[in-house]
């Protein structure tokens, strides 16, 4: 049992070392050897836990998903006591967090922000699932949410819509005005953020089938049905 929990622990250390030479140097340029300095190990130690650079890199940004999965998952609420407002709300917090959490380490945001500038095969080939998964909890949360005439273009383009507010707040918040930029240092900012989010979308999540079919009134003087 010693040497699992010593196992474990000489693995956790190589994969905190990695991500922050990755994340200072990028893959390219960090080395094996800096890394095992870093972690305090052996260079052999890499072979053994991982295999190569390129199987220990994959595991960082797994890690990384992994951390933000477990601490924010995708759907927050188990109860089944929620309404569709509700489980929206939890979704657009979650998504926010695991993207903007204060206390998360610094360097999943710099090493995520390498890989926004110069996407790896490693990267999308990791993120797929994860992102399928989002996108299919959100679907159905529109799907709940928007007027049943809906289309399914109309709940694509709200889908977009919603993520791509939430991603402003991420990718753009060291370019944003000093008074939402500072909406993202600290976990009430963040929450101020996301019940903004959310509001400002149901308004337009909810009328999305009527808007529609007064559009289609205006252009053929039909009266839906």
């Amino acid at each position: 049992m010693a040497m699992q929990g010593a196992g474990r622990d000489t693995r956790e250390r190589l994969l905190e070392a990695a991500g922050r030479l990755f994340a200072d140097k990028g893959y390219r340029d960090a080395t094996v050897r800096d890394i095992c300095e870093l972690a305090g190990t052996s260079v052999a130690t890499i072979n053994y836990h991982f295999g190569t650079k390129a199987k220990l890199y994959a595991e960082v940004l797994s890690s990384i998903f992994r951390h933000a999965m477990e601490r924010y998952p995708v759907s927050p609420n188990s109860n089944g006591d929620t309404t569709p407002e509700d489980d929206f709300r939890a979704f657009v917090r979650a998504f926010l967090f695991r993207r903007l959490d204060p206390s998360r380490p610094e360097w999943h945001c710099r090493l995520l922000r390498r890989e926004m500038l110069e996407p790896s095969a490693t990267m999308k080939t990791t993120a797929r699932k994860s992102i399928q998964r989002l996108r299919t909890e959100l679907r159905r949360l529109l799907m709940e949410l928007a007027a049943d005439e809906a289309s399914a273009e109309q709940i694509d383009l709200c889908a977009a819509s919603v993520i791509g507010q939430c991603l402003y707040y991420h990718h753009d918040r060291h370019m944003m005005p000093p008074t939402l930029s500072q909406l993202t240092r600290d976990s009430d900012g963040v929450e101020k953020v996301a019940r903004h989010i959310c509001e400002f979308s149901l308004m337009g999540i909810q009328s999305c089938g009527t808007a529609h079919n007064k559009t289609a009134t205006a252009r053929t003087g039909a009266i839906p049905q």
